[in-house]
């Protein structure tokens, strides 16, 4: 699955926000009796339309890869992009190259992609959209379970789970999802992270192979956290 695909579901899901808005509604009053803690075990598998619980153990130990992935250097030259309509800033890991999809399908995308490590990359795009905060569309837990639904509905994807409580940033300026996501190319792990402002949706989204996740946590987390509205 292309980076860009998951960022493409995700910018619908915001720009259908007035239509979801009663669903995520409805389905916090159901479950009202959850706790926050609840989220970190949201599972969706193809074919199924009830969340299952599950913990992060079943999915046994990481191989350690930290052999093949010795300590890499986070030297990336910070990419900003700024218009009269929108900007942001970046700072991707050291040798990434950047690049565009031939058909644009955004306001404005951009991939990075590492020169040494196969299946790991990052993706921005920005889209307009009706609403104005990340609020609007739900909480950081409602917004989880919808993405995480939403990727397992695509084609090829059979299982997903969130690993992670989902993390708000101060205010909920943004919103940050950590989950696995099985199917016909492989285990993947993805890392993405979201803003509103303006009306624009803002959307960092990190990917790698479920087994080089371990060695590169660190470096897509802190890559992340230097995505930034300006």
């Amino acid at each position: 699955m292309h980076i860009i695909s998951f960022v493409g579901g995700l910018t619908t899901l915001f720009l259908f926000a007035d239509a979801t808005t009663a669903f995520l509604a409805s389905s916090s009053s159901s479950s009202s009796s959850s706790s926050a803690s609840d989220f970190a075990s949201i599972r969706y598998r193809r074919g199924y339309t009830s969340l299952e619980g599950t913990t992060r153990r079943e999915f046994g130990a990481v191989a350690l890869v930290s052999i093949l992935f010795p300590t890499r250097a986070f030297a990336g030259e910070v990419f900003t992009r700024k218009t009269p309509d929108f900007g942001y800033e970046f700072q991707p890991p050291d040798n990434f190259g950047t690049g565009n999809k031939p058909l644009k399908t955004h306001l404005d995308e951009i991939n990075f992609k590492s020169e040494s490590v196969g299946g790991y990359q990052y993706g921005i795009t920005v889209d307009p959209v009706r609403i104005e905060s990340l609020r609007q569309f739900g909480s950081p837990e409602e917004v989880a379970a919808k993405v995480v639904l939403a990727e397992v509905n695509r084609d090829g994807v059979s299982d997903v789970v969130l690993m992670e409580d989902p993390v708000a940033g101060p205010d909920d300026a943004y919103y940050q999802l950590n989950y696995q996501s099985k199917g016909k190319r492989g285990t993947k792990r993805f890392v993405s992270k979201f803003f509103i402002e303006k009306q624009k949706l803002y959307a960092l989204t990190a990917q790698c192979k479920e087994d080089d996740f371990k060695a590169l946590e660190s470096e897509m987390l802190k890559a992340a956290d230097s995505f930034r509205v300006l």
